[in-house]
Order: C-alpha cells, then sequence, then structure tokens
C-alpha cells in the first residue's frame, strides 16, 4: 500500500514539476542511473546494503520495489532536479536542500 500511495504522489509531482518537453536532455542522466542501479542490484543481490521488506504484502518483495524506484520514483526525480537546478552561487543552496530532501527518506 505504501509503495502505492508513493507512486500515485510522484505521478502528481511529475504532472505538476516535470518538463516533459525537455526529457531528452535528461535521458542520459536517468538512464546511467537506472544501469547503476540494476547493476548493483544484480552484483550484489545477495549482499545489499538494505533490503525493502513490504509490511502488507508478502509478494511484493525487494525486487519489484527496486524496480519501481529505478524505473518510476528515481527519474520523476532527477527529472526535477535538473529542471531547476541554478547556476552561480545558488548551485550549493540548491545541492543542499535536495540532500537534506533525499536523506529524509
Amino acid at each position: 500500500m505504501y509503495l502505492a500511495m508513493v507512486l500515485v504522489v510522484y505521478a502528481i509531482f511529475a504532472y505538476f514539476f516535470v518538463d516533459w518537453k525537455n526529457w531528452k536532455s535528461y535521458y542520459s542522466t536517468i538512464q546511467y542511473f537506472i544501469i547503476c542501479n540494476l547493476l548493483y542490484n544484480f552484483i550484489f543481490y545477495n549482499h545489499t546494503l538494505w533490503k525493502y521488506r513490504a509490511v502488507t504484502l508478502d509478494w511484493l518483495n525487494h525486487t519489484l520495489i527496486e524496480i519501481a524506484f529505478s524505473f518510476f520514483i528515481v527519474p520523476i526525480v532527477i527529472m526535477i532536479y535538473l529542471r531547476y537546478y541554478p547556476t552561480g552561487k545558488k548551485q550549493y543552496l540548491y545541492l543542499s536542500i535536495w540532500v537534506a530532501y533525499l536523506l529524509s527518506f
């Protein structure tokens, strides 16, 4: 249930904050993340740093949750992050806000 709620929230974020006209400029970054994340999960399948466990449904395992994060949630976050990336000295504040946001999970 939690995963479905997170997917819906990020779909709403995608609708309002992602610049879909310029998605091709973010494509290589999204591909890089997906390839690296799936490669990590393949190589360290039995020795992960953390393991997602669903509380509500037994069939919702680490692999399905990781695929949802890799293909839906993180690409949306990457497109939002790169769309509003500032220039100049505002970069440090912007980066620290995003680091704080992503560490809050």
